[in-house]
């Protein structure tokens, strides 16, 4: 069972990492090691360490050299405290998937894309029928 004060810390990680942006990532992998540090075997915040390091090369904090070695560390620390944990293999597979060019392109820090999501213009097109038509954003 994690302890209280931990899972405190781990929750805090999300809400920054949540929130985007430099800033945010950093204060997120902030939170996430200090929760790895009261609970070095929580395999779940060192998933989300993974993603804080990744997204902190998306910000231009972090070299993309550096922040995609400390997230590949991450995670293989993750797959080794709980390899049958979903949330570790989820985000093992969207890094693997995103560092090989499979994946969404490298995105630059601006949010202005956020608005024109596929499901948007999906469901603006009526391209959907079963759904009803409605605004999203």
């Amino acid at each position: 069972m994690i302890d209280p004060e931990t899972y405190a810390l781990f929750l805090k990680g999300r809400h920054f990492s949540l929130q985007r942006g430099a800033e945010n990532n950093q204060k997120s992998e902030e939170a996430y090691l200090q929760a790895i540090e009261l609970e070095p075997g929580y395999a779940q915040a060192w998933a989300s360490l993974a993603m804080s390091y990744y997204d902190q090369t998306r910000f231009n904090v972090k070299t993309r050299e550096d922040g995609v070695a400390l997230a590949k560390n991450a995670i293989e620390r993750a797959k080794s405290l709980d390899p049958v944990l979903g949330f570790v293999w989820g985000v093992d597979s969207f890094l693997k998937k995103i560092l090989t060019g499979i994946g969404a392109p490298h995105r630059s820090p601006s949010t202005k894309h956020m608005n024109s999501s596929p499901i948007t213009t999906t469901l603006g097109s009526g391209a959907l029928p079963w759904l009803p038509q409605m605004e999203i954003g």
